[in-house]
């Protein structure tokens, strides 16, 4: 991914033991979970890593940073069974002892490359350097939370994940981990900023959930390019939503803009459990795996929208898209499962290579109708009681 923040409300995790740093919460990764970035991050042979960790039980032999062109498919593998973590840079792979594994804390982590060489720290504390990588093969990674291939995901919580195409010194890597009194570092205060930036949760210093009424902060946003990118996250009985259902999310329409782009959705070809896409009009657009419908407005270009649907299933007329926080059209809609569950998806329905050419933020599925005055508390910065 090109983007530096994704945002999804519905997966934040509150972290009170962590309140002391400057996110607060975190991304759930569940032994199922994973992010896929659709194309790998390329660092080059200088490069650094830096994440909060915090481990649950079960991780052996299991995977935090994958690389599917890398030998087993993995950059960072943990073995909470020997306290002991391994990094790979192609087919080299060594490895550190690293007992924070299995203390139930969160700990910053930075994987710190100068071309041969890697040095790992935890909370500003060398746990060696490992020689012998070579410079033949960049520092690469096209998924969080388990392998290259999706094999051996994490469990455990991962916040502010960035990556930096050069070495930070250890003065750097101080201001990463903060202190107690400020809190964690802001990855994006470092010159040059990170070539990615993932903080995996809201940040609870201030910055607002959303944005209303005037352009969202490109420290917020991920940016899809319409031809590669785009997020997968597995299937899962919250996400295989039968009945009423809302979504919501704020989105950017280039000029470019001129194919069917998903927003989010689990459709794969014939298997649709739900998809709502902008079209090429462009029109917000739902498919329930028989009805097509689309809302009334044409979506101005080169501007940030809040787009928004609630779906009564199987009632006249009782789907409503919102524009703006205001009704955009009603509809009828019946959300059922199919035989086949497809994987959940932003940014891409697959089936039909409808990739999404734009910026998305803060994407959300409610397992409910939302209501009006939700739509405007989330298009107005605020969050329904259920979110």
């Amino acid at each position: 991914m090109s983007g530096t923040k994704y945002i999804a409300s519905n997966w934040r995790v509150p972290e009170n033991s962590n309140s002391s740093k400057n996110d607060n919460y975190s991304l759930d990764f569940g032994g199922t979970s994973y992010i896929d970035l659709g194309t790998s991050i390329d660092l080059g042979t200088n490069s650094t890593i830096s994440f909060w960790f915090k481990s649950s039980t079960g991780n052996t032999n299991h995977t935090l940073i994958g690389e599917d062109t890398y030998s087993f498919d993995y950059l960072l593998q943990l073995a909470s069974g020997t306290n002991t973590s391994f990094v790979r840079i192609g087919s080299v792979v060594k490895s550190f002892t690293t007992t924070e594994l299995n203390d139930g804390n969160w700990n910053h982590w930075c994987i710190v490359r100068s071309g041969d060489s890697v040095e790992l720290f935890i909370n500003n504390s060398s746990k060696g350097i490992q020689t012998g990588y070579g410079t033949g093969t960049n520092t690469l990674f096209n998924v969080i939370g388990a392998e290259g291939d999706y094999d051996f995901p994490i469990n455990g919580d991962i916040s502010d994940f960035a990556a930096f195409n050069y070495t930070l010194d250890t003065e750097q890597i101080s201001k990463l981990r903060g202190d107690s009194a400020l809190g964690a570092g802001n990855p994006m205060a470092l010159k040059p900023t990170p070539v990615a930036y993932y903080p995996l949760g809201d940040n609870s210093s201030g910055d607002p959930v959303t944005q209303p009424n005037v352009s969202v902060d490109d420290a917020s946003v991920f940016d899809f390019n319409g031809s590669s990118e785009f997020f997968t996250i597995p299937t899962s009985s919250s996400l295989e939503i039968t009945g009423d259902m809302s979504i919501s999310a704020w989105i950017y329409i280039p000029s470019s803009f001129s194919a069917n782009g998903t927003v989010i959705g689990k459709r794969n070809g014939s298997n649709t459990n739900y998809q709502f896409f902008i079209n090429t009009i462009p029109k917000m657009q739902f498919y329930d795996g028989v009805s097509n419908l689309q809302s009334n407005t044409i979506l101005t270009k080169d501007v940030w929208h809040h787009v928004a649907i609630t779906i009564e299933s199987g009632v006249t007329n009782g789907s409503t898209f919102y524009l703006n926080g205001t009704p955009d059209g009603t509809q009828t809609f019946t959300i059922t499962e199919p035989g086949t569950v497809p994987d959940l998806y932003i940014g891409l329905e697959p089936a039909f290579s409808s990739y999404y050419e734009g910026m998305i933020s803060n994407a959300a599925i409610f397992n409910s109708t939302l209501s009006g005055p939700d739509i405007t508390a989330i298009y107005n910065n605020g969050q329904p009681a259920d979110l």
